[in-house]
């Protein structure tokens, strides 16, 4: 493993981060069914809006959630035969907005 201080503002693998300039970094990310996909803020107040109902009960199926400043979230994302994506935003920022791609 290895510890490691905090890495630049470069998010680690498998992690959104909540940007000061209202964006999500990164903006997309792809990953395998069952992998644990992290947000963590460091800024202001944000939110986790999912686009669809369906990918809002996406995962563990807490549906959609806030990130204030400070905050972690993490949820585990699995998919089906064929991929998945996940479109989401914050409706607090408009423009700021990401997207999950699930793959089997």
């Amino acid at each position: 493993g290895g510890g490691g201080g905090g890495g630049g503002g470069v998010c680690a693998a498998t992690t959104f981060c909540a940007t000061a300039s209202n964006s999500f970094s990164p903006a997309n990310l792809t990953i395998t069914s069952g992998t644990t996909v992290t947000w963590t803020n460091t800024t202001v107040a944000h939110n986790v809006t999912f686009d669809t109902p369906t990918a809002a009960k996406a995962g563990d199926g807490i549906g959609n959630f806030d990130l204030p400043a400070g905050a972690t979230h993490t949820r585990v994302f699995t998919t089906g035969a064929t991929s998945t994506t996940y479109p989401f935003q914050c409706t607090l920022h408009p423009g700021m907005v990401g997207s999950i791609t699930v793959n089997p």
